[in-house]
């Protein structure tokens, strides 16, 4: 949380209350609300330079309110500058704002992080006008080339370790201070405190479980796939910056593993960890999970002779899930009824028909029409069209 140059705002004077004025009575002003004294352009330069000193480089979006200023399309590294020349030719960008948003991308050995920098112009009196949320997956734990059973006995391995998750928690502590105290050297006048990294695991639905029988394992393996044109509706699990960028068929295989392992073997029981609905409501503790009755608990088989996920038949097949549909509808994405066509940006975050204002640059730093740009990228496995 960083607290931001900024002055109590007050409202304008009404004629009633400038007529009172005369009388001698002194009208209230005051709006319970503050306001940023630095520009978004200050601001920018700002989290660009401060990130870029502890070696954060890689931009993933800039979005000021309705208005898309920069999205990386093409998972690029080292591309925080092609970011910030983007937003200096965008005449969207430098004026008034209410919500921005910077996220950038960030891989150390084991853990890969989604940092989403939000900045708020007006803010209650005493609240800070930045939030900064480091969002990790441990990238140790991702599905690899190998059998369902190999990966199940993999994950339940890393739950027998002592210390391995309490450990990467460290390693993102650590990332959460060198950026406060990077900012607090680029951004003068600022106030930066770090709040503890949370630990959460989020517990399937039956309808997520059903799903899971159509993962692949052993060579059709497919890794977290990154998504160049998201939601625009961040809430429930997409309010998690991770998941809101990147597409993982086992995600929900991997909460089941884990979240069973808690409850059904006692493992990890003695950590501070919270486990969540997908929507982000609070389900139980670790601490409780002995006590926890889960219906799905052993919904889920794995064979050493079959390579595929075992589902029991209570939990009903609702066919092979669609990535765009687990997602709910989007004004990001134009496709026909029946999913197919190409997916091109011309709806606005606002849900109106005004055209969504759009500037990228290609390598060249170039600027191009957007759909002209977005139509022309291939489809690819894990990724939406577009």
């Amino acid at each position: 949380m960083v607290d931001l140059p900024s002055a109590v705002t007050e409202r304008a004077v009404s004629p009633l209350e400038r007529l009172g004025a005369l009388f001698g009575k002194k009208p209230d002003l005051q709006t319970g609300t503050e306001s940023l004294t630095v520009t978004a352009v200050a601001v920018l330069d700002g989290v660009v330079a401060a990130l870029g000193s502890v070696n954060i480089n890689n931009a993933v979006s800039l979005i000021v309110d309705e208005t898309m200023i920069f999205i990386d399309l093409d998972d690029r590294d080292n591309d925080a500058g092609v970011m910030r020349r983007t937003a200096e030719k965008s005449e969207a960008f430098g004026a008034d704002f209410e919500e921005m948003h910077i996220v950038f991308d960030h891989k150390q050995p084991g853990l890969h992080t989604l940092i989403d920098v939000c900045v708020k112009s007006k803010v209650s009196v005493g609240k800070e006008e930045m939030q900064i949320t480091l969002s990790s997956r441990l990238s140790d734990l991702f599905a690899g080339n190998e059998s369902s059973f190999q990966y199940s006995s993999r994950v339940g391995k890393f739950m027998r370790q002592k210390g391995g998750l309490t450990g990467f928690a460290s390693v993102q502590s650590s990332l959460t201070e060198r950026i406060a105290s990077a900012l607090s050297s680029r951004l003068p006048g600022i106030k930066a405190r770090c709040i503890p990294p949370a630990i959460k695991l989020m517990q399937p639905t039956e309808a997520q479980l059903a799903g899971l029988r159509y993962v692949l394992f052993g060579p059709a393996v497919t890794p977290p796939s990154y998504r160049p044109v998201p939601l625009h509706r961040r809430t429930g699990k997409l309010a998690d910056a991770y998941y809101y960028y990147y597409y993982d068929p086992y995600f929900e295989l991997l909460s089941w593993i884990l979240v069973r392992n808690m409850i059904k073997n006692q493992l990890w029981t003695d950590l501070d960890i919270y486990v969540t609905d997908p929507g982000g409501q609070l389900l139980f503790a670790a601490r409780d999970a002995t006590s926890v009755a889960w219906a799905h608990l052993d919904a889920i088989r794995f064979s050493k002779q079959n390579d595929a996920v075992s589902v029991a038949q209570s939990v009903v097949d609702l066919g092979k899930p669609n990535p765009i549909a687990l997602f709910g509808p989007s004004a990001w994405d134009t496709r026909d009824n029946d999913g197919t066509g190409s997916a091109l940006v011309h709806q606005s975050l606002a849900r109106s028909s005004s055209d969504l204002s759009v500037t990228m640059s290609t390598e060249d730093d170039v600027d191009v029409d957007v759909d002209e740009r977005i139509s022309s990228v291939p489809s690819a496995p894990g990724r939406f069209n577009g």
